[in-house]
């Protein structure tokens, strides 16, 4: 079942991916915050999946399910304001997918969690 949790990793470092390069070919068409966001985003997804298959604290695995909840969060502002800035509207399909794949990852966490304790 940690297995799983590697998905989480992946969507977090790929998030980080994303946001860096955006960021580094930033012209005038966008902000920088959206690209910042997904980045730091991606961070907290990828370590709270790192730390939540190496421990079995049930206060730290809490802890890390709010902070996982709050990455997929920002990602999704991001992704919404980045869209904005570039294409001057939101593409709701993109962003409904978006949002099923975190709800994916929320249900993946909390099975993972739910089995070590």
């Amino acid at each position: 079942m940690k297995l799983l949790l590697l998905i989480g990793f992946i969507y977090g470092i790929l998030s980080m991916i994303a946001g860096g390069l955006q960021t580094k070919n930033l012209g005038l068409q966008s902000s920088i915050l959206p690209n910042i966001s997904m980045f730091i985003g991606g961070l907290i997804i990828s370590v709270c999946s790192v730390f939540r298959i190496f421990t079995k604290a049930k206060a730290l695995n809490n802890i890390s399910l709010i902070l996982f909840i709050s990455g997929l969060a920002v990602i999704q502002t991001a992704a919404i304001l980045n869209g904005i800035d570039i294409y001057g509207t939101i593409h709701i399909k993109h962003h409904i997918i978006r949002l099923c794949l975190s709800f994916l990852l929320i249900v993946i966490f909390l099975q993972v969690r739910k089995s070590n304790l």
